[in-house]
C-alpha cells in the first residue's frame, strides 16, 4: 500500500523565524490554543489585527476564546479563513495539525506573496527479504486464567481538557510540588505553638511557594529553626532527583523554596550557619544525585537554572557566597576558567544590585574570599583558586585605607592555601604592610632614628624598613587582624622576614605609651602565644633555685631574662603598666590566664587557696579587688571592668593556654629586683595570692625593706607593707616554711605589733585603725598554733611593755598564749 507524507518546507520555518517574535516556552501548547496564531496575524496585518484580547493560559476556555477571537477579527477584516467554530475543539485538544498547517501557509503566501511549495514523498512499503519463522500469532494464544492480568483502573487526576502534549509533564510537576507542600505543613503542624499559622494560607494553594513568607510571620526564630530543619531532613531526595532528572526546570522551583526559607531565617535571627551547611548538603546531594544519573541534565541544571535564572535572582547578601559557589561546583568535576570567571562577574553584578554604596573592588575582595574559604573546605582548586585570587591583590598599596585590609586578608588566604606562591608574592606583601603600619615613608636621603625599626630583604624586591609609627592611628580590628595574619603565616610558612616583621609590631604594641590598653593586651597575647614554652622552662628554673640564696637567684634570673628578646620587655612592660593602672590589675590577670572573659582573679584565687578559708576575717585580697589606689586618693570601684567584654574576647582568642600561676612566680622576682614602693607592694601582694611558691623567697629578700616600710610616716606605704607581710607569714604557714625563718619572725612580729597597736596614726581615723588591730590579732590567733611561734610570743611579750598598748583583746591574748605555755 503507498502512503503520502506530507513535511514542512525549510522556506516556512525561515519565514517563521524571521518574524522575531517573543520566546515561547511551550510552543507546541500556546500554538493549539491560538497564542502563536495571533501573534503571526499581528505581524502580517499590522495593529489592525488586536491583541490585547488574546490570553495566554492552559484552560480550554481560553483557548475557545482566543480561536473565536480569531475568526472575528478575520471577518472584520474581510479575511478568508479555512476555520469554522466546529473545528476550534479539535484544534484546542490537538485532533487536527493539519488545519494548523494550512492557516500558516497561508498567511505565508498573503505575506511574502509566494506559493508555498508542497513537497510530497512516495513510500512503499516493501516485504521482507528473510524467511519468517513459522510461529503461532498472538491472538490465536489462549490464556491460563491465572495468566490473565487484571485490570486496574488508571486515574492519573488530569486537569479537565489538559491537552495531550502537557499530560506527563504536569504529572512529574504535580508529584514534586504536592511532596514538597507536604513536607512544609508538617513541619508547620508538628509543633503546637504554631499549628494555627498554616491557616493564614489559601487551603486551595500550593503551601511550598508561599512557605519563605510565612516563616517570617512565625512569632520567633526559634520555631523558623525548627521548622527549616524539619524540611530539610524529610525531603526525599530519590523523588526530587527523578522529578528533575525528567524536567530540569522544576530544580529552579525546588531551590528557590530551599535557599528562600534559609535566607528568611537568617533575616529574623542571624545565626542561619548550621542550617546554610544543612540545605546546601541536601542541595549538593541532589545534584550529585543528578549528575550520576545524567550529565546533559546536570549541564542544563548549571548553566539554565543557577546561572541564567538563580544567580540573578537571589540576593547573595543575605545568603552566603561559599555556599552557593558550593551547589554550583556540586554540578562539575573541575573549576574551568570560564566558570570561575563566569562566577565572579555574574556575583559581582549581584552584589553590586544590592550594596550600590560599596565600591567594586571591596566586592570582588568578598567574591574571592569566599572562593579560598570553599578551597580550603572541599580540599580541591587550592593552587588553581589562590594564583587566580591574588593577582586581584597584589595592588593592595594602592587602594584606600578601608580595602588595603580586605586586600591583605586576601594575600594571607591565598599564601594558606597555596605556600609556595608567597616566595612570588612577597615584595608585594610586605610593601603591603608597610604601607598600612608607616606613617613616614622612607626615601634614599632619609635619615631617622627609630629604637623599633625593622629592615628586610625580600626575594623579589627591595629592601624595606618598618618602623610602626603609624600603628596608634589603626583602630582594635585593624591592629588585631595585622596580628592574626602575621601570626597565622608563621605558622603556615617558614619566613624569617615574617617572625622579624611580627616581632617588631608586639614590640611596639607594649612599649608604645601613646596607644591604647586595647592594642597593649594584643601585644601581650601575642608575646605569651610566641614566647611560652620559654616562659615555662624560665619558670621551671626559677622552682629548682628556690632553697639557695636569694640575692644570687635574683642575679641569676636577671641574667636569664637579659638573653630574652621578648620575655625582659614584657616583663618590664606589664609591671610599669600595672603600677600605673592599677584598675586593670584584675582585667591583665585574666588575659594572663588564659581567661575568655574578664573576672577578678584575685578575688577568686584566694577563695579557692587555703589563705581565705584559714583566717577568714583577714579579708586579704578582697579589699584590692574593688578598689582602686590612685597617688592622691582611695577611688572605690564598683566592680565593673574597664575594658569591654567583647573586645577583651576577641583578644583572649589569640592564645589562650597562658597560666597566670606560672607568670606570677616571675613577676614577683622581677618586681623584687626593684626598690619597694607602696604601688610595687601592692603589686607583689596581688601576685602572691595567685601563686604561693615564692612566698619564703620574699620573706628573705624583702624582709628588711618590709621591717623598715612597715614603721614609715607614709601611713598608705606602711599599710601596703603591713598587709604584704601578713599575707606572707599566712602562705609561709600554709607551706611549713614558717618555722625555717624562726630567727627573723620575731622581728616581724615585733614590727606588726608595734605598727598596729603602739601609736597612734595621725591622718586615719579610730575605725580604720580598729580594723588593723583586728586584722593583727586574727594573724596572731592562727600563728599560735605552731610551738616556736608561741615561744617567740612569750619572750617577746615579756620584754614589752604591753598596758600602753591599751588594747584589752591584745591583753587577753597574751594572757591566753603565757598560760598555754
Amino acid at each position: 500500500m503507498n502512503t503520502i507524507k506530507v513535511t514542512i518546507h525549510p522556506c516556512l520555518l525561515n519565514w517563521y523565524n524571521s518574524l522575531k517574535l517573543p520566546h515561547i516556552e511551550k510552543f507546541r501548547h500556546d500554538l493549539h490554543s491560538g497564542w502563536i496564531v495571533a501573534h503571526v496575524f499581528n505581524k502580517v496585518f499590522g495593529e489592525s489585527f488586536e491583541l490585547r484580547t488574546f490570553t495566554q493560559d492552559t484552560s480550554i476556555k481560553n483557548s475557545r476564546h482566543n480561536w473565536t477571537r480569531i475568526i472575528e477579527l478575520q471577518a472584520k477584516l474581510k479575511l478568508p479563513t479555512k476555520i469554522t467554530p466546529q473545528m476550534i475543539d479539535k484544534i484546542v485538544l490537538a485532533e487536527d495539525e493539519q488545519t494548523l498547517l494550512d492557516i500558516m501557509i497561508e498567511l505565508y503566501e498573503q505575506s511574502t506573496k509566494q506559493v508555498y511549495p508542497r513537497v510530497t514523498y512516495q513510500q512503499i512499503a516493501s516485504k521482507p527479504r528473510q524467511l519468517q519463522q513459522v510461529l503461532p500469532s498472538i491472538q490465536n494464544i489462549s490464556l491460563q486464567p491465572s495468566q490473565v492480568p487484571i485490570a486496574h483502573a488508571i486515574t492519573p487526576g488530569y486537569p479537565q481538557h489538559i491537552p495531550q502534549f502537557c499530560r506527563s509533564s504536569y504529572v512529574n510537576a504535580r508529584r514534586l510540588i504536592d511532596h514538597l507542600s507536604s513536607v512544609c505543613r508538617n513541619s508547620i503542624t508538628q509543633l503546637d505553638d504554631i499549628r494555627d499559622y498554616i491557616e493564614m494560607l489559601d487551603p486551595r494553594a500550593d503551601l511550598c511557594f508561599p512557605f519563605p513568607q510565612l516563616l517570617l510571620r512565625l512569632p520567633g526564630p526559634q520555631y523558623c529553626s525548627l521548622v527549616c530543619r524539619y524540611l530539610v531532613e524529610h525531603i526525599d531526595v530519590e523523588l526530587v532527583s527523578s522529578a528533575i532528572i525528567e524536567d530540569y526546570l522544576l530544580f529552579y522551583d525546588f531551590s528557590k523554596v530551599m535557599i528562600h526559607s534559609v535566607i528568611a531565617l537568617n533575616q529574623l535571627s542571624g545565626a542561619a550557619n548550621e542550617l546554610f551547611d544543612l540545605v546546601t548538603d541536601h542541595l549538593c546531594y541532589v545534584l550529585q544525585n543528578i549528575r550520576r544519573t545524567s550529565e546533559d541534565v546536570i549541564y542544563l541544571v548549571l548553566n539554565n537554572i543557577i546561572m541564567n535564572r538563580l544567580l540573578p535572582e537571589i540576593p547573595l547578601i543575605n545568603f552566603s557566597l561559599v555556599h552557593f559557589y558550593k551547589i554550583c561546583l556540586a554540578c562539575t568535576s573541575s573549576l574551568t576558567p570560564q566558570l570561575f570567571n563566569s562566577l565572579i562577574n555574574s556575583s559581582l553584578t549581584n552584589l553590586k544590585a544590592y550594596q550600590p554604596t560599596v565600591s567594586e573592588n571591596r566586592l570582588r575582595f568578598e567574591i574571592l574570599i569566599a572562593f579560598t574559604i570553599l578551597a580550603q573546605q572541599l580540599e580541591k582548586y587550592r593552587d588553581q583558586i589562590a594564583r587566580t585570587a591574588v593577582r586581584f591583590s597584589l595592588h593592595g598599596a594602592l587602594l584606600k585605607d578601608s580595602e588595603k585590609f580586605v586586600a591583605l586578608d586576601l594575600m594571607c588566604r591565598c599564601v594558606v592555601l597555596s605556600p609556595e606562591i608567597f616566595s612570588e608574592i612577597e615584595f608585594q606583601f610586605f610593601r603591603l604592610i608597610n604601607v598600612i603600619v608607616n606613617k613616614i615613608q622612607l626615601t634614599e636621603n632619609t635619615l631617622l632614628d627609630f629604637e623599633n625599626k625593622v629592615q628586610i630583604k625580600t626575594n623579589n624586591g627591595p629592601e624595606l624598613e618598618f618602623i610602626f609609627d603609624k600603628v596608634s592611628q589603626l583602630n582594635f580590628e585593624q591592629v588585631l587582624f595585622l596580628s592574626t595574619v602575621l601570626s597565622k603565616l608563621e605558622q603556615t610558612i617558614e619566613n624569617t622576614n615574617i617572625t622579624e616583621v611580627a616581632k617588631g609590631l608586639e614590640l611596639r604594641l607594649i612599649e608604645d605609651d601613646v596607644l591604647p590598653p586595647c592594642h597593649f593586651y594584643i601585644g601581650i597575647a601575642s608575646i605569651l602565644k610566641r614566647n611560652w614554652e620559654e616562659i615555662i622552662d624560665l619558670n621551671e628554673f626559677v622552682l629548682t633555685k628556690l632553697n639557695e640564696n636569694a640575692t644570687d637567684l635574683v642575679n641569676t634570673f636577671q641574667e636569664k631574662i637579659q638573653e630574652m628578646q621578648q620575655i625582659r620587655p614584657l616583663l618590664v612592660q606589664v609591671s610599669q603598666f600595672l603600677l600605673q593602672n592599677e584598675q586593670y590589675i584584675d582585667s591583665v590577670f585574666s588575659l594572663l590566664h588564659g581567661l575568655r572573659e574578664q573576672e577578678f582573679v584575685s578575688r577568686e584565687y584566694m577563695e579557692q587557696s587555703g589563705v581565705r578559708s584559714l583566717n577568714h576575717d583577714l579579708k586579704i585580697g578582697s579589699e584590692a579587688a574593688y578598689s582602686v589606689k590612685s597617688s592622691s586618693n582611695h577611688i572605690q570601684h564598683s566592680g565593673e571592668h574597664p575594658l569591654p567584654q567583647h573586645i577583651f574576647g576577641c583578644i583572649a582568642q589569640i592564645f589562650g593556654d597562658q597560666r597566670l600561676d606560672i607568670l606570677s612566680n616571675l613577676f614577683v622576682l622581677f618586681l623584687a629586683q626593684h626598690d619597694i614602693t607602696m604601688y610595687s607592694v601592692n603589686l607583689i601582694y596581688k601576685f602572691l595570692t595567685i601563686n604561693n611558691c615564692v612566698c619564703e623567697f620574699v620573706y628573705i629578700y624583702l624582709n628588711e625593706q618590709l621591717f623598715s616600710a612597715v614603721l614609715q610616716e607614709n601611713d598608705s606605704f606602711s599599710e601596703s607593707c603591713v598587709r604584704l607581710l601578713m599575707l606572707v607569714m599566712v602562705l609561709m604557714y600554709q607551706t611549713h616554711t614558717l618555722p625555717n625563718q624562726s630567727e627573723d619572725i620575731r622581728t616581724s612580729l615585733q614590727a606588726l605589733i608595734d605598727c598596729c597597736f603602739g601609736y597612734q596614726r595621725g591622718n586615719n581615723d579610730q575605725s580604720k585603725r580598729i580594723q588593723m588591730q583586728e586584722k593583727c590579732l586574727r594573724l596572731l590567733n592562727e600563728l599560735k598554733t605552731e610551738t616556736h611561734v608561741r615561744v617567740i610570743l612569750v619572750e617577746m611579750f615579756e620584754k614589752m611593755d604591753y598596758e600602753t598598748f591599751g588594747n584589752d583583746q591584745l591583753e587577753k591574748l597574751i594572757s591566753e598564749i603565757a598560760g598555754d605555755v
